[in-house]
């Protein structure tokens, strides 16, 4: 791939034929050209199989390197200051996994001890397992991979600093970092305008679709907008090199000597790439994409490089861009874009969730600034702060520089301003140093895709995903070198390179050998064991589907054993989750799932055993029977279920060894205080349980459910009601679980004033109340649900107000008051007209009103929309032949009454 250097290759003791000391530069070079070219296919290196992928790359990389330097009697290594940031990184990161004395960690980092109350107790030997947490991070396991990833980097950037020699190898590094981006857009504009949903036409990913916008090799769309920005700006480097000098335009021209049909190429490849970053809709990677274009401007014109066929040519790609633009026409294009031009952060963010992400974070930051929660635990510590439900999982801050401070506490921020600096200095001395139009183009190109990396950051996550971070690794080493070339040869200065003494070999022998064996075991378990999470969120995706009628069947019985009884999911997940525990015991969520699913599948496997006690039944019984020992409830549990008690064994050994793991995992001790009457029916275990429970997950519904259900057990209905009422305020099935509980159970009065719910829960709590009959009841909702209808204002995530008026008509019908159905409709029409199924409902119930002649529109209306419904079809036939008998009896009546007036 690049210029190898040239040094005269000697056998040694008769093994080693000196054509292996050429060829070894060659392998350094394939591995370096795999990690920009190839590796960001599989996955963008989202994944922990793509993840080792890169690693092993990284040290094929610097072991190749570190044995062409044994076979070489002279060799020289560039050293650079800038080798100790990551250093200092890795050894701060190695701080954070090392335990610690207890009193250490409550001085160092005190919202641990106020997290952990139940490690910091007496019990924590008993309860746990542990005699304490001992470590500055919440996660270590997570900090493992974070530190392999960063020694990962660090191999990269060390062998790059080694074979950039030349500006010709900067150059080259740039054209295939140009490839690489215009090889990832071909291929997204072909699998997009091809799309048969899944990624590569064959692989279904569990939670993405290929089939709404461009995302090429990546899960994530925005990550591949900004590996496509960065590699744009070095496709407009080799636009610019290739483009014929104008001889008249100033300084000398630049080294390439090819014509015009290759410069043509490059402006097609331009054009190419930036029509895939704006069909990625990625509204971050347009405004990356902008900042990076104004930097390299900046720098070409500084450079003198703009010229009148530098700037047609470039003219000639936005051109053909704009034509590819008018061929697609997506609305969803032009409001996005529009929304990026507004500069109105509602409008970019018009869901909130970046901004509420970005609160937790800083709350966060501010509990734990001087040591942070540890590299890779912002999943693990950011619904500590996240007050508000969301429908996903944010792994990653939605913006870097938050997430190296919440991590990493103060030692991050220091660094970061360390890397900055640096790259401020890089800067600076390139310019100084560049005399050259060549080298010029070149700082341009590095300082552009740089700043795409910086700018993108701060609204997103670019610095987490393997594909885009190597870039900016590679582009910091050329940057490096490029600060450090001599102006009159373009080469290195041989200032920044050192002879590679014997004993400095041993040295860069035992560090990278000791790096690289790290690097490969911490990878290896989590790639092991990718295939088999993806099958477990497969699983998941589906058996979420099909809760949908079951909650359903929920509502209509306020029975909750109706969920969950297909066994095989659970099964199925089981089986994925023993896989991936079996490659990985490390994971503490594989170890956390596993043991909630053990938990679902007991419950299951009740509906088929002769005794149909479910786990809470289990609960209440022990509780109540006056067991002596935990022997004594062994010996009645495996005669009451069976061997169906090894699943509730198997729960709680995972349950504990998810939380040894990482003490953030709420759910894991909500599994471990419904186990707690295993050996402990006195129940005190199972309240220090649900404590620490709510102590790290204080925001999560599900788990303040749980508690709340426990202290209704015990008839402890204020504390039951003050955590549901909690619960209620979150969105997700847990408030469902509410309502089936309670609603019909107690008057509609209390239930609208303890949980005041809107419009997301309405239609369930009538559902529940509609088959009582209770005309107090019933009149009390209707009276509250008409009282939110008329100051109903959706907002983000709630449901059109044309269906809020199509609900509350529904309430109105099930009262048997259709004018007042009728006038709610029509209300909903005016709202939303092009709603199917608000048109349905207008349709039927002006049929029912035998106001034929005006249902009849809407049931020809709905007919277009879905010209394969029989009913539809018969329903307008139906009012079609009524309004004409309508008109026949009209007519007759009218005939007759004119005969008897005469």
């Amino acid at each position: 791939m690049f210029q190898s250097t040239t040094h005269r290759p000697i056998a040694r003791n008769g093994l080693v034929d000196g054509r292996w000391a050429d060829r070894l530069p060659q392998i350094v070079d394939a591995c370096l050209w795999s990690l920009v070219v190839l590796a960001p296919f599989a996955w963008g290196g989202r994944n922990d199989a793509s993840k080792f992928l890169y690693g092993l790359l990284a040290v094929g990389a610097s072991l190749a390197w570190i044995t062409q330097c044994w076979l070489r009697k002279e060799f020289r290594w560039t050293y650079s200051p800038a080798l100790w940031i990551p250093a200092l990184g890795a050894i701060g990161l190695i701080l954070q996994m090392l335990p610690l004395p207890m009193e250490a960690i409550e001085w160092l980092s005190p919202r641990t001890a106020q997290l952990l109350p139940l490690w910091m107790s007496d019990n924590s030997s008993t309860l746990l397992g542990s005699d304490g947490w001992a470590t500055l991070s919440l996660h270590p396991q997570a900090t493992q991979t974070a530190l392999a990833m960063l020694l990962c980097y660090s191999l990269v950037f060390f062998v790059a600093l080694q074979r950039l020699r030349k500006l010709e190898d900067i150059s080259q590094l740039l054209r295939w970092i140009g490839v690489a981006a215009a090889a990832m857009a071909l291929f997204g504009l072909a699998q997009y305008f091809t799309s048969n949903g899944r990624f590569f036409w064959v692989i279904a990913h569990p939670h993405q679709t290929t089939e709404h916008f461009v995302c090429g090799a990546f899960a994530n769309r925005n990550h591949f907008a900004s590996f496509l920005a960065m590699g744009a700006a070095a496709i407009a480097y080799r636009l610019v090199r290739q483009t014929p000098q104008d001889k008249a335009f100033a300084s000398p021209p630049m080294a390439s000597r090819t014509k015009t049909p290759v410069a043509l190429f490059w402006t097609g490849w331009l054009a190419l790439v930036g029509l895939a970053i704006l069909m990625s809709f990625s509204r971050g990677g347009a405004m990356a994409s902008a900042a990076g274009g104004v930097v390299l401007a900046v720098v070409y014109w500084r450079g003198k490089l703009w010229g009148a066929k530098q700037i047609g040519y470039l003219m000639a790609a936005i051109t053909l861009l704009a034509i590819g633009l008018a061929l697609y026409t997506d609305d969803r294009l032009t409001n996005r874009l529009d929304d990026l031009t507004s500069g109105s952060l509602e409008e970019l963010d018009r869901l909130g969730g970046r901004r509420l992400i970005w609160k937790a974070n800083l709350d966060a930051i501010a509990d734990g600034w001087l040591t942070g929660s540890g590299a890779g635990t912002h999943r693990d510590i950011y619904p500590v702060y996240f007050e508000q439900s969301w429908p996903k999982v944010f792994t990653h801050a939605e913006n870097g520089y938050l997430q190296i401070a919440t991590e990493t506490g103060l030692p991050g921020i220091l660094l970061l301003v360390a890397t900055f600096l640096a790259v401020v200095k890089w800067s600076l001395s390139a310019l100084r140093r560049c005399e050259s139009r060549e080298a010029f183009a070149c700082l341009g190109a590095l300082l552009a895709a740089l700043t795409v990396s910086a700018v993108h950051s701060l609204v997103d996550f670019v610095w987490y995903t393997p594909a885009t971070m190597m870039l900016v690794v590679l582009l910091l080493a050329a940057l490096c070198r490029l600060a450090n070339l001599n102006s009159s040869d373009n080469s290195s200065d041989s200032s920044s390179d050192k002879p590679l003494s014997r004993q400095r070999r041993w040295d860069l022998t035992l560090a990278l050998g000791v790096t690289a064996a790290f690097l490969l075991y911490v990878m290896a378990g989590p790639a092991l064991a990718a295939r088999a999470w993806n099958q477990y969120y497969t699983h998941s995706v589906s058996h979420h589907l099909l809760q949908a009628p079951q909650f359903q069947q929920l509502m209509q019985t306020g029975d909750p054993t109706c969920l969950g009884q297909d066994q095989s999911f659970f099964e199925a997940k089981t089986k994925a989750l023993r896989i991936a525990v079996a490659a990985e015991p490390r994971s503490a969520g594989a170890h956390g799932r596993l043991a909630r699913t053990y938990l679902q599948w007991f419950d299951a496997r009740s509906h088929g055993r002769d005794n149909r006690m479910g786990l809470s039944h289990l609960q209440a019984t022990v509780a109540s029977g006056g067991f002596a020992s935990a022997e004594e409830i062994d010996a009645w549990l495996r005669r009451a279920v069976g061997d169906d008690i090894e699943l509730l064994l198997a729960a709680r050994r995972h349950a504990r060894r998810a939380v040894q793991l990482s003490p953030l995992e709420g759910m894991a001790y909500v599994c471990l205080a419904q186990l707690s009457f295993l050996d402990d029916p006195s129940g005190e275990a199972t309240r220090s349980y649900f404590a620490q429970a709510a102590a790290v997950r204080p925001y999560d519904g599900d788990i303040l459910f749980e508690i709340g259900k426990f202290h209704l057990v015990l008839r402890e209905i204020e504390q039951a009601l003050d955590y549901w009422q909690r619960c209620y305020r979150k969105e997700g099935n847990h408030r469902l679980l509410v309502i089936a509980a309670l609603a019909g159970r107690i008057p509609a009065q209390d239930f609208l004033e303890t949980f005041e719910p809107d419009w997301k829960t309405l239609p369930a709590v009538w559902q529940r109340y509609q088959p009582t009959g209770r005309e107090p009841d019933l009149d009390a909702l209707l009276a509250y649900a008409e009282k939110q209808t008329e100051k109903y204002s959706p907002g983000p995530g709630d449901p059109d107000a044309a269906y809020v008026w199509r609900w509350l008509a529904q309430m109105h019908a099930d009262r048997g008051d259709f004018d007042a159905e009728l006038k709610c409709l029509e209300r909903a029409m005016d709202e939303n007209g092009s709603l199917y199924p608000v048109r349905k409902s207008l349709a039927d119930a002006l049929f029912r009103a035998e106001r034929f002649a005006e249902s009849e529109p809407h049931f020809r209306w709905c007919l277009a929309r879905h010209p394969e419904n029989k009913g539809m079809r018969q329903a307008l036939h139906q009012a079609a032949n009524a309004r004409l008998k309508n008109r026949s009896t009209a007519t007759t009546r009218h005939r007759r009454s004119r005969s008897l007036q005469r």
